[in-house]
């Protein structure tokens, strides 16, 4: 599904991370690429699935993507604005736009809270509409899904 929109919501260009290797020298440090050269773009009403085997930097490109890491290399935009280097202010607008769910779902979801508490949260961190609008949000999706009111 493309948007007629001219930029994409988030764009990755050449993006590389490195991390230190652990048995690295002090005076001639070696690296890990953990993500070399990923180009991506991700349209409005697009979801992106990232699949490939263990270590090959799945985690990490989500991460870059939502501002949790920054890369070595490479820039990354969001609305056609770059911000490879994202200010909090910067992480606050695109939390409300882009969400990242990891592969493990045990640390998806928290068991000490009830579906309506997990799906309210974003909205009241992102000060999405409302009190009241937040809460018929919330009920529509719980309803959506076909689970109980009581979840």
């Amino acid at each position: 599904m493309q948007s007629t929109d001219q930029n994409p919501i988030i764009e990755l260009r050449d993006i590389e991370v490195k991390f230190k290797s652990r048995n690295s020298g002090i005076f001639k440090p070696s690296y890990v690429h953990a993500v070399q050269g990923v180009n991506l773009k991700v349209h409005a009403g697009e979801t992106l699935g990232i699949v490939g085997e263990s270590g090959c930097g799945k985690s990490t490109t989500a991460n870059v993507m939502c501002g949790l890491q920054i890369p070595t290399a490479g820039q990354v935009f969001f609305r056609g604005q770059e911000v490879s280097k994202r200010s909090a202010a910067d992480r606050r607008k695109i939390g409300r736009v882009v969400s990242v769910i990891f592969q493990d779902p045990s640390t998806a979801l928290n068991a000490r809270m009830t579906v309506h508490d997990q799906l309210i949260d974003p909205l009241e961190m992102h000060k999405v509409g409302t009190k009241a609008e937040r809460e018929e949000r919330v009920e529509e999706l719980i309803s959506r899904v076909g689970l109980p009111t009581s979840a």
